[in-house]
């Protein structure tokens, strides 16, 4: 077994670690301000990765190897040489801590992740920064890139997740159901999928929808589950619901029994299950935007599975 050592001792402690994609390779990142590159077979240290003057708390490597990146309590990130074992750039403009980095796919673009509350695109060729990923009102813990690299997910204390359009830098989606922070987040291999971990002791899987017709599809084929036989058919001949399913987001009646205003912290009676509600709140939402022809916010991408 190798054991690498040469971080500082004490308190210095090794709060982030990664393999290089070959295996050969293994980075880690200390509160002794240094990132070390080390020798997988051996345990030995390549290079010491200097230039922070705070707490290495996140690491990455890029696609190809030849590039690793830093994240530090100095508010900087760091692009470095893994040959030659120096800084390639500095990336600045974070106004508190880089607690979370990603490389895309491609290795063009580089993501963070800070306690100011926003996550940044910047390019990795030049340093430069190419988009601020504002909306999140706390933390940002956890970034990641899609596998195509198209989007970037973020995570964070103030309970939710964030897709976003890694071109555009704009949001695509909010994916909200943590009652904690969300301090991990991660894409399915093929791209389909995210998964969010939190304080709140749970993890979840959502489903993304590349369009929004592909959203109403599945939730035409799982709402009428929950209605009586009437409500499905009408559902299916786009007939109008009764008006209390509208003031409850569509009510699931038959599972869940007829409105009911007495003695309940719901408006119809008590709460449904949280996963059919999701849904048929859903359904209420893209068929609200698509009455109003609000095309631009019909996009609705995310589905909380069972």
């Amino acid at each position: 077994m190798a054991v690498g050592r040469g971080h500082g001792r004490g308190t210095d402690d090794i709060r982030a670690v990664v393999f290089s994609p070959d295996g050969k390779r293994v980075l880690t990142g200390s509160d002794d301000s240094t990132a070390r590159l080390w020798d997988a077979a051996t345990g030995e240290a390549v290079a010491t990765l200097k230039g922070h003057t705070a707490f290495v708390r996140a690491v990455a490597y890029s696609p190809d190897g030849k590039r690793v990146l830093t994240g530090s309590n100095d508010n900087t990130a760091r692009l470095w040489d893994t040959a030659a074992g120096e800084a390639v750039a500095t990336l600045k403009g974070h106004t508190a801590f880089v607690r979370a980095v990603a490389l895309s796919p491609d290795g063009k673009r580089v993501l963070t992740g800070s306690w100011d509350n926003t996550a940044r695109l910047w390019d990795a060729a030049t340093g430069e920064a190419v988009a601020t990923l504002e909306g999140h009102t706390a933390f940002v813990r956890a970034v990641a890139f899609s596998p195509n690299g198209k989007r970037v997910l973020t995570g964070s204390d103030d309970h939710t997740a964030r897709l976003w359009d890694a071109a555009a830098g704009e949001a695509v989606a909010t994916l909200k159901g943590h009652a904690a922070a969300v301090w991990a987040v991660a894409f399915s291999p093929d791209g389909k999928r995210v998964l969010t971990g939190s304080a709140d002791a749970t993890a979840r899987l959502w489903d993304l929808f590349p369009t929004a017709q592909e959203l109403v599809e599945k939730v035409k084929a799982s709402v009428p589950r929950c209605l009586t036989p009437a409500q499905r058919e009408g559902f299916h001949l786009g007939t109008a619901t009764p008006r209390w399913c509208y003031a409850r987001n569509l009510w699931p009646y038959a599972d869940h029994g007829p409105p009911s205003t007495q003695k309940s912290d719901h408006p119809f009676g008590p709460a449904p299950a949280a996963w059919d509600e999701w849904l048929i709140a859903t359904w209420d939402r893209v068929t609200g935007w698509f009455a109003r022809q609000d095309t631009q916010n019909a996009m609705p991408t995310q589905y909380r599975a069972k």
